[in-house]
């Protein structure tokens, strides 16, 4: 997968729990998952929302890429599905995107992320000829070959 390095988070088998959301996206069965203290957001920039605008209870650790960690959550105040972007190398820098069921991103030069039923690649919302990689239920990782 060109040297990107990937640690795949199975939080929902994990103890230590924190509590558990009760907004859901029937779409998104890491919304099931049992909440624990990794799901909280590790890195964020001094001053800024340590839940980058996401519902607490709705935030879960789906993978650490490389210098990214990727996280699963609601809109704060909201059921839209977002997928958040915190990147370690720039101190916490968070890049967030939202849908209302599903949600594509791109993360970083030939890295996308969806999250969600929708097919990025049979849609046209990730370039043609990435190589997928699933995440978790509901989150597909895109890259260059």
């Amino acid at each position: 997968m060109g040297g990107v390095g990937i640690a795949i988070f199975a939080v929902g088998a994990l103890t230590g729990s924190i509590g558990s959301g009760s907004m859901r996206e029937p779409s998104i069965p890491e919304f099931d998952w049992v909440q624990t203290n990794e799901d909280r957001i590790a890195i964020y920039e001094e001053g800024s929302d340590p839940n980058i605008g996401l519902e607490p209870t709705s935030i879960r650790l789906i993978a650490s890429l490389d210098e990214v960690l990727l996280y699963l959550g609601h809109r704060q105040g909201t059921t839209d599905v977002c997928v958040a972007a915190v990147f370690s190398s720039s101190g916490g820098t968070a890049s967030v995107s939202c849908g209302e069921k599903d949600v594509t991103t791109h993360l970083r030069d030939d890295m996308w992320v969806s999250a969600g039923n929708a097919d990025a690649s049979a849609d046209g919302s990730v370039p043609a000829g990435l190589t997928s990689e699933r995440l978790s239920a509901s989150v597909v990782l895109y890259t260059a070959p």
